[in-house]
C-alpha cells in the first residue's frame, strides 16, 4: 500500500494542493465582486512566500507537478494579497454612527 502512495506521491500531493486551491477561489472571487477584502495582508503575504518556498522544496526533490501546483497556490494567495492592498481594510471605510 505504501509503495502505491510513494510511487504516486507527486500526483497525490498535487491533488491535495489543488483541493486547497479550490477553497481559495471563492474567497478571491467574492473579494473581487465586493471590492473589499477581509483576509489580513500579513496572512496572504506570508502564505504567498511560504508556498513559493514549498515550490522550491518540491522542485529540489523532483516533484515537478506538485511544484507547479504550489506555484498556482502561491499565485492565488498573491492575488488575495493584492486585493487587500488595493481594496484596503473594510473596517477603515465604515463611517461612525452619528446618533
Amino acid at each position: 500500500m505504501l509503495d502505491v502512495i510513494s510511487d504516486n506521491a507527486d500526483f497525490l500531493i498535487a491533488a491535495a494542493n489543488t483541493a486547497l486551491d479550490a477553497s481559495l477561489v471563492p474567497t478571491m472571487l467574492n473579494q473581487r465582486r465586493d471590492k473589499a477584502s477581509t483576509v489580513p495582508l500579513t496572512t496572504s503575504i506570508t502564505s504567498t512566500a511560504l508556498w513559493l518556498f514549498t515550490a522550491l522544496v518540491f522542485a529540489s526533490i523532483s516533484l515537478w507537478i506538485t511544484m507547479c501546483a504550489s506555484i498556482v497556490t502561491a499565485s492565488l494567495w498573491a492575488i488575495i494579497a493584492a486585493q487587500r492592498f488595493i481594496y484596503g481594510d473594510p473596517a477603515s471605510r465604515r463611517t461612525p454612527n452619528s446618533n
